[in-house]
């Protein structure tokens, strides 16, 4: 079946209106799976947008650690001293280095990871290239977990860092879109993780507005599958 084809059946199968989070996930899961899904195992996307009475949009940015996996391996880039190099490429790390590594994205216009580790002592260098990394949500975080000693850094924590975690970023037009999973982890591991992804956003709103005035709507898709409007309600209670 053609891409616009199977897209146009699958969007008909569940028609237009906004549907609770579960029936999202096993729609995607089960249905979605057998009858529209592609060759390979898709991506499922939170596209969420913000009111347009949230100022400075860019500043919301952040990590979440899930309690499940995403079935997506991201690619991990460490900036760690050159005596520890070859120990953490041992333990996953993607692209290794240190001022030579920040050298090169500093003048790179592309940047081909997906998450950024950092030791203590290697931040002074890394905030030379904090322009590029921050806009993206790339650029590492104490909070985050992502800026350790090196003598934390370990293969447990890598692991995490590229099999449980979500990263999201806000653009200027106050518009969230990340991944949160493969459909082939099943109903419940992707529940979860748009639950902890929403719920960590909500944490960016200020007081003066409410949970149910931050943000405008929600949309889960997968890569080649209908965009579904999500009743986020009952998330926000």
């Amino acid at each position: 079946m053609q891409r616009g084809k199977r897209i146009r059946n699958a969007q008909n199968f569940v028609g237009q209106k906004s549907y609770i989070l579960k029936n999202i996930v096993s729609f995607y899961c089960k249905e979605y799976k057998e009858k529209f899904q592609s060759r390979f195992d898709e991506s499922v996307e939170l596209n969420i947008i913000l009111n347009k009475h949230v100022k400075q949009p860019q500043q919301i940015s952040g990590m979440v650690k899930t309690g499940d996996v995403t079935g997506k391996n991201k690619k991990l880039v460490c900036f760690i001293e050159k005596n520890k190099q070859e120990i953490v490429k041992s333990y996953g790390a993607d692209i290794v280095g240190a001022e030579e590594l920040i050298d090169e994205i500093r003048k790179s216009k592309m940047m081909n990871f997906d998450i950024c580790l950092s030791t203590s002592a290697m931040m002074p260098q890394v905030a030379k290239i904090a322009k590029k990394l921050g806009p993206k949500g790339l650029m590492p975080n104490p909070k985050l977990g992502t800026v350790l000693d090196s003598s934390d850094i370990n293969e447990n924590v890598i692991s995490t860092l590229k099999t449980r975690c979500i990263s999201f970023n806000a653009n200027k037009n106050n518009v969230i879109n990340c991944v949160v999973g493969k459909i082939s982890i099943g109903s419940v591991c992707l529940e979860n993780n748009i639950i902890a992804v929403i719920q960590k956003i909500i944490d960016f709103r200020t007081d003066k507005i409410g949970k149910h005035n931050f943000i405008k709507s929600i949309y889960v898709s997968s890569t080649h599958g209908p965009s579904l409007e999500l009743d986020f309600v009952d998330i926000l209670q």
